[in-house]
């Protein structure tokens, strides 16, 4: 019989587990859509005035090139903190995508956030992954001031196998970070119970095997170097643990809890009773997990800009009255068939106000945004912003600017119509304005029911 060497044999049992266990919020709700048949995918939609810079690179790792995105809150006087959003997927699967719905709504309630990809376990073994996370954390942190980003108020958190390597990146970059949150990921690697899952000789290799490149038998320095606990003292960052009702996910919590209570750290742990693992993938879970960690880093970094709320999120992906807020003049709806959809009609916070749609013109639901590249459609008079509003007489919303003149308004042309996301069928119109009669020519936009 032909025999292949002992580190090939890894090395494809790696990529095949690689391969054959996607991670994603898809795969995940058809796990366990039978068990919790209530939960519905997060929606990874930016809530104005959430501004979303995507693909930037931090990184080459040879012809590789990692990337981040950034959710920003709406212009503020003040920079704002900075939460760094490492996913989940066994050290060997998932994207940064997964961490969307998380921070666009942590960007709602002020906080910029970035979602990070790494090298996984079938492109480099640890410990890869935690260098290219410090990377972009130091990236972050030289680059963040010209996105209005506070680079003094840094929080790293991730869930799953994205929670050990934020956890570890935080015990062991204490100057660079200040609050660390851990969603239901391991904090000891070399506890019995983890190696019951993690080293189990059935497993060949196991997820955290695949990532060490051996067992604890054979690299037991590596898993304990691997592991946060082994890192906590009295220079970590306070912690917050946010805990499914699967314990063994978050094994050694209470040890590290214990340990950094020694050294007068703060940490505390919520609970969500009844939950599966990758909760926070899913609605009705995703709300009280963004309110935790919300809560939690008001108390451990200086608070975040005062802004007024984009809308009360009802937890499911609904949100009720959102848009008769004073950052969000002149409320405009307009009725399809028996649909009602809403937007506000100043393009002053870019990347684009949000489109919503209601049966009863109380419970909204957001179904787009109405301007994606809105960056492109600066006002043609400084201070003057791009407007949106219904025209009742053509049963369309209408886009106009002022002209450099200052004394008629503009269409907005071409630029428009390529970012007209959900908005089509645009159509050339007449709209007089105010000014000594002027008119103009005006893209109708029409909405499809």
């Amino acid at each position: 019989m032909k025999r292949f060497p002992v580190g090939l044999l890894l090395a494809l049992a790696t990529a095949t587990a690689w391969a054959q266990a996607p991670y994603n919020a898809e795969t995940t709700h058809r796990k366990l859509v039978r068990d919790y048949p209530f939960i519905r995918i997060a929606s990874a939609e930016a809530p104005a005035p959430v501004q979303v810079r995507k693909d930037l690179v931090y990184a080459q790792r040879g012809e590789l090139a990692l990337g981040l995105d950034l959710y920003l809150p709406g212009p503020a006087g003040q920079p704002a903190p900075l939460v760094l959003l490492v996913h989940g997927g066994g050290w060997r699967s998932g994207e940064r995508g997964e961490m969307a719905p998380l921070a666009a709504r942590l960007a709602a309630r002020g906080y910029a956030a970035a979602t990070v990809s790494y090298r996984l376990s079938g492109q480099a073994r640890y410990p890869a992954a935690i260098d290219d996370v410090r990377e972009a954390l130091r990236w972050l942190r030289l680059n963040g001031a010209g996105f209005g980003i506070d680079p003094a108020r840094v929080a790293i958190a991730g869930g799953s196998a994205g929670g050990q390597i934020a956890a570890l990146v935080g015990m062991t970059s204490p100057g660079a970070v200040r609050a660390v949150v851990n969603i239901d990921g391991l904090s000891d690697f070399t506890s019995a119970e983890a190696r019951k899952h993690e080293d189990d000789p059935a497993k060949n290799p196991s997820a955290a095997g695949a990532w060490f490149g051996g067992r604890y038998a054979e690299k037991p320095a590596l898993w304990r170097d691997a592991s946060p606990l082994t890192h906590a003292g009295k220079d970590s960052p306070p912690v917050l643990f946010i805990v499914s009702g699967v314990p063994r996910f978050s094994t050694g919590r209470e040890a590290m809890s214990a340990q950094l209570a020694r050294h007068g750290i703060l940490t505390d742990t919520v609970a969500l009773p009844d939950t599966p693992h990758s909760f926070w993938l899913f609605d009705p879970w995703l709300a009280p997990t963004v309110d935790a960690m919300s809560g939690f880093l008001a108390r451990v970094l200086p608070p975040p800009p005062a802004r007024p709320p984009w809308s009360p999120d009802l937890g499911d992906g609904r949100y009720r009255n959102p848009i008769p807020h004073a950052a969000y003049p002149d409320p405009d709806v307009i009725r399809v068939g028996d649909t009602y959809y809403m937007v506000a009609s100043s393009f002053a916070n870019a990347p684009g106000l949000p489109l919503l749609v209601s049966k009863d013109m109380v419970d909204w639901a957001l179904q787009g945004h109405a301007l994606q590249c809105a960056e492109t459609l600066g006002a043609a008079v400084p201070g003057k912003a791009v407007q949106l509003r219904m025209h009742v007489t053509a049963g369309a919303f209408v886009a106009f600017s002022y002209s450099a003149d200052g004394q008629r308004y503009t269409p907005l042309g071409a630029p428009f119509e390529a970012a007209m996301g959900r908005w089509v069928g645009a159509q050339i119109g007449l709209f007089a304005t105010g000014a000594a009669g002027a008119r103009a020519d005006i893209d109708h936009i029409r909405i499809t029911p």
